[in-house]
């Protein structure tokens, strides 16, 4: 389909345009842009969803030993939405006013699943947690907008209100709090997502939809800055020599991809461990340090690093752990307790 651009005047050489003359020209030129713009968007933005789509199951190659993958795959179908949103507003999935505006909250909404299911990635219940609380947290959410919806039959548009935002709010609070201060600017850009999709929601002006077609794209770059920071910590991993350098990177990795509650929760029990058993080393956000501050030795760290293997086995698998951190010789006695 070809892109259709209103014809723009022309001036005249020589010609000079009174002020209202002018002031008509400069409105009917911005009305050109606009238009142009939103036809760009139309057909730019399903392919930016498409890649995006793409880049989110690429990413899943990153985090497939670790329990938030499940987080990853609410991204790709908070994704999948988000392109179907794009589609309908535009025209190019033709479905009545309400119907849009149901598909348009849904993507909305789940743009916040990542994130809740993050609060339950810890095994054993990570599995359990998508049904008990993500789904049913979707459908509480979702529920009024789509009566409003079914009531007439998707031919009227459908709005939301107060209480309803109120909900998506304490929703995006629980879920992108734990982020800040791990992945601040991630999560500033999830939140920019999730208030452009509920736009169209709370106002009818024409510009409204526009935005929410911005969408995919910032996303995408959500998506390109966490893959960077991820891969950077992969990559460092892999280049430590040191079991101090292995298991602080592992650590930097477990505090960006969970953010700061599970990460907080380990440390209370390596606290624990070190209090009972009075370690020479303690546990902090960079990682392993003395009580004075310098980098552990080996020997300091064996005891330390068998409950560090033992508390994050409840997050990624075994053989992971034994790949990136492997157990250089046997430490006598077992920790015992849970995260």
């Amino acid at each position: 389909m070809a892109l259709h651009f209103p014809a723009c005047p022309v001036k005249m050489f020589g010609e000079v345009p009174d002020s209202a003359s002018w002031r008509r020209q400069s409105e009917f030129r911005l009305d050109c842009a606009a238009h142009m713009f939103e036809e760009i968007l139309q057909w730019a933005m399903p392919a930016v969803g498409g890649v995006l789509l793409l880049l989110t199951l690429r990413y899943r190659r990153l985090t497939a030993a670790w329990t938030v993958d499940y987080s990853v795959r609410w991204s790709a179908v908070a994704v999948a939405a988000v392109v179907l949103a794009g589609l309908s507003s535009t025209g190019l999935l033709p479905m009545g006013p309400g119907w849009r505006g149901t598909l348009q909250y849904l993507a909305a909404i789940l743009l916040l699943t990542p994130s809740i299911c993050t609060l339950g990635a810890r095994r054993p219940g990570a599995g359990p947690w998508q049904w008990f609380v993500v789904l049913p947290m979707i459908l509480v959410l979702i529920w009024p907008v789509f009566t409003q919806a079914v009531d007439t039959s998707g031919r009227s548009l459908v709005q939301l209100s107060n209480p309803q935002l109120c909900g998506v709010c304490l929703a995006a609070l629980m879920g992108l709090g734990p982020g800040l201060g791990t992945s601040t600017v991630t999560v500033l850009l999830r939140l920019a997502a999730l208030i452009l999709a509920l736009l169209p929601l709370r106002t009818s002006d024409p510009w409204t939809t526009p935005a929410a077609q911005l969408v995919p794209l910032v996303l995408l770059a959500e998506l390109l800055i966490s893959e960077q920071r991820v891969r950077g910590h992969m990559q460092r991993l892999q280049q430590a020599t040191t079991d101090e350098q292995r298991s602080r990177e592992i650590w930097l990795l477990f505090q960006t991809l969970y953010g700061s509650v599970w990460p907080r929760r380990v440390q209370d029990r390596m606290s624990q461990f070190e209090r009972g058993e009075c370690w020479t080393v303690t546990l902090t956000d960079a990682g392993f340090r003395q009580h004075s501050g310098s980098t552990p030795g080996e020997a300091e760290l064996a005891r330390p690093l068998e409950a560090f293997r033992w508390l994050l086995g409840r997050f990624v698998t075994t053989a992971w752990l034994a790949t990136q951190l492997p157990v250089k010789a046997e430490v006598p006695g077992q920790t015992s307790g849970g995260a």
